[in-house]
């Protein structure tokens, strides 16, 4: 796989077989798996964020999974990452629970439309498509933070 310097920027680029087989290579690695992991959950605790924006790009240029299967995978995690995340920040009073409830009544519909959609989209072409999302992401958040500060 050719470097480039985001992550965003390297989900851009197809992925060659020699990077799957390594990726493939690495998951048999159970230390590395659970490490990575371990850091990963430690980041959905402190953002609540690890989902979309860590696992599938870690699947996808670490462990060698295609699109597909890195999201797939990454939804059954995020679920066990929720779980404790969502209890210690509700025991800690960190939830608003009405604002909660009216982005889920946007969000629940438009996953299921997004999932359907993603039957009719090659793997490659999602791929691309979140990359340029995280790169996006990336900038905005980057300018954000330059011009608030």
């Amino acid at each position: 796989m050719r470097s480039t310097p985001s992550g965003g920027l390297r989900v851009i680029v197809p992925v060659d077989e020699a990077a799957l087989e390594k990726g493939a290579e690495r998951r048999h690695h159970r230390v590395l798996l659970m490490a990575t992991m371990t850091l990963v959950g430690v980041f959905t605790g402190l953002l609540a964020n690890g989902g979309g924006f860590l696992i599938v790009p870690l699947y996808l240029l670490i462990f060698g999974l295609r699109m597909r299967r890195a999201v797939g995978t990454s939804l059954l995690v995020i679920v066990a990452l929720a779980i404790p995340t969502l209890v210690t920040h509700w025991l800690l009073g960190h939830i608003n629970w009405a604002l909660a409830g009216e982005f889920a009544l946007g969000q629940v519909p438009g996953s299921a439309v997004g999932s359907q959609f993603a039957h009719h989209v090659q793997g490659p072409v999602i791929r691309r498509a979140f990359g340029l999302f995280l790169v996006a992401f990336g900038l905005s958040f980057t300018i954000d933070q330059i011009v608030a500060h």
